[in-house]
């Protein structure tokens, strides 16, 4: 459940992505291929190309990751600043980085969505997982202990 959810969630953001690409692709090119006076085939046969190769990427990519994910170890490993998910390690433990916020989810699956935050040479960015479960656990006090830890 985790990896197809994973992949539906990949699939749909790149999905919208490659639509607004696409247009703004076409209307740029589309000008230009109005505007000049030589090489409009060539000019439509690089537009066409570039469509094809975010294309790739787009819908390519997800399967990737999905295979990919598929063949992780599937071990999950939750610590009071990090957490180890099917072989992707995340980490809120450096300097201007934390944790945002932990709660407990009930769909796509039962388990704990954590958000932390983490600063980099380019801004701070904002990461979400969310960590699959057993309902046997009780995940209120997993989020006690990560919220007392992370003060």
């Amino acid at each position: 459940i985790y990896v197809q959810h994973l992949y539906e969630e990949m699939t749909s953001k790149n999905k919208a992505m490659y639509l607004v690409i696409a247009l703004l692709t076409v209307i740029i090119f589309g000008i230009t291929i109005l505007v000049i006076d030589e090489g409009q085939l060539f000019m439509a046969i690089v537009g066409v190309g570039l469509l094809v190769l975010l294309a790739l990427f787009a819908f390519g990519m997800p399967t990737y990751y999905k295979n990919s994910n598929l063949k992780g170890d599937g071990i999950i490993l939750i610590g009071s600043k990090y957490a180890y998910l099917n072989g992707y390690f995340h980490n809120w433990d450096f300097p201007l980085s934390g944790l945002e916020k932990v709660k407990k989810i009930k769909k796509p699956f039962y388990g704990l969505e954590i958000h932390y935050f983490f600063t980099d040479r380019t801004m701070t960015h904002t990461m979400e997982i969310q960590i699959p479960a057993p309902t046997n656990i009780d995940l209120d006090a997993v989020i006690e202990e990560l919220k007392a830890a992370n003060q």
